[in-house]
């Protein structure tokens, strides 16, 4: 299982690079200026619904009754990190990591047959568990700073999903926006965001994840 991790973590490294330089760059700035730092322990809820079919093939009814496969990926609980280095009192730079852990992939391949011998021809549904690690670096600017503070954020990242031991990775731009309630120096916070994936590996199309995000944030 360790083997795996490391595995994993490794081929996304050499494939977004630059995405996870800039994210350690970030943290290691933010201990060497730990007066302005914050960390945020989050879990909350990845909506990655990508959802999308293939027709029946006509050219292959000669041979083969014609089918559709239809495949979508199901949502998901999220558990993550993010420290983020102050640059003044409302703008900051921060990196996160995130993982999903149990996107349900689900195939469905229907037949379209007529005639005795179809009901001997069966439907076939198979589900598949799908890991997905996210890592991005952000904007972050608090609209107020006092004890309630909303925010708005913007940044870039990349997104790796381990799908049968195959990991399939992939540049993602995100934006949202939440809000922080303090307690001295300890708080809470929550946050709406969208991941959006301009080319996603299983649809070669353009998806959104959707994300809500809640827990505790800490200032050092």
């Amino acid at each position: 299982m360790v083997a795996k991790a490391v595995a994993i973590l490794l081929h996304v490294y050499i494939s977004m690079k630059n995405s996870i330089i800039v994210i350690l760059l970030v943290i290691s700035a933010s201990f060497l200026y730990a007066d302005n730092v914050e960390i945020t322990i989050h879990s909350g809820w990845s909506f990655n619904n990508a959802d999308f079919e293939f027709g029946p093939c006509i050219e292959c009814a000669t041979i083969f009754p014609p089918f559709t496969r239809r495949t979508s990926v199901d949502s998901s609980i999220l558990i993550g990190f993010k420290t983020a280095y102050f640059l003044n009192n409302r703008s900051a730079i921060e990196g996160s990591f995130s993982v999903a852990p149990n996107h349900d992939v689900t195939t469905e391949n229907a037949i379209f047959c007529r005639g005795p011998v179809c009901p001997l021809i069966p439907d076939f549904l198979f589900e598949r568990n799908m890991v997905v690690y996210q890592y991005d670096a952000n904007f972050l600017y608090s609209i107020l700073t006092g004890d309630v503070q909303p925010f708005v954020t913007i940044g870039v990242g990349g997104v790796a999903s381990d799908l049968e031991n195959d990991v399939q990775n992939d540049f993602a731009f995100n934006y949202g926006g939440g809000a922080k309630f303090w307690f001295k120096k300890v708080g809470l916070r929550f946050e709406f965001n969208d991941h959006v994936i301009p080319d996603y590996f299983l649809t070669t199309k353009t998806e959104h994840n959707l994300q809500v995000q809640y827990g505790f944030v800490f200032k050092l």
